[in-house]
């Protein structure tokens, strides 16, 4: 961003950890790394998750035993994410978009081609700022070792274009640690949602 532009108008990256990086950081992208906080989902007495919280499902996203550990692990520690296992991370960066860029997060191939997914539902909208939760997957046939602090993944960055996004309020608030998040259901989900079965179709 140029250096001319207001604070609020800037993309923040805290910490850059090497001035190094400076000189690796592509025309569209930069690496983030994992953080300390991790969520490891554990299999408790609910037998699904239902992020709809529709009334004829038990509400699995209130079990704590469903939402799983948070557990805070020292830079180097190594995690074992095994076959079929999914962990919730964030970044150690703590990133604001102005209202000009959104982003979207995507693994790095040295891990990929070893199995290890890195998602977060995708897009970084426009306003968003905080650290950004990370989910974690294993789709290969072995454990894959993760620690934090490894550069598991990069924030790619498009500019927003045509559209005004200054002074409205920023769509996601700030965080610090890995989130589950709630489901917050729109006006045309309630409608289509929110509908008893009628009685001769229970």
């Amino acid at each position: 961003m140029r250096p001319d532009q207001p604070l609020g108008e800037r993309l923040v990256v805290e910490p850059f950890l090497d001035e190094d990086d400076l000189f690796k950081v592509s025309p569209a992208s930069i690496d983030v790394h994992l953080g300390n906080r991790f969520v490891f989902l554990r299999r408790g007495r609910s037998v699904l998750q239902d992020p709809l919280q529709l009334s004829h499902y038990p509400s699995a996203s209130d079990d704590p035993e469903a939402q799983g550990t948070e557990v805070f692990l020292p830079f180097g520690t190594p995690v074992f994410l095994h076959p079929g296992q999914l962990v919730l991370g964030h970044t150690l960066e703590w990133i604001r978009l102005p209202s000009t860029l959104t982003a979207h997060v995507d693994g790095r191939s040295i891990w990929g081609r070893r199995g290890l997914i890195v998602v977060t539902a995708s897009a970084v909208q426009p306003g968003s700022a905080g650290t950004i939760t990370l989910e974690l997957a294993n789709a290969g046939e072995v454990a894959v070792v993760i620690s934090p602090g490894a550069a598991v993944a990069q924030l790619v960055f498009d500019e927003v274009t045509g559209t005004d996004l200054r002074g409205r309020r920023p769509p996601f608030g700030v965080g610090n640690k890995p989130s589950f998040g709630r489901y917050k259901k729109s006006r045309l989900e309630r409608a289509l949602l929110d509908q008893s079965v009628p009685n001769d179709r229970k």
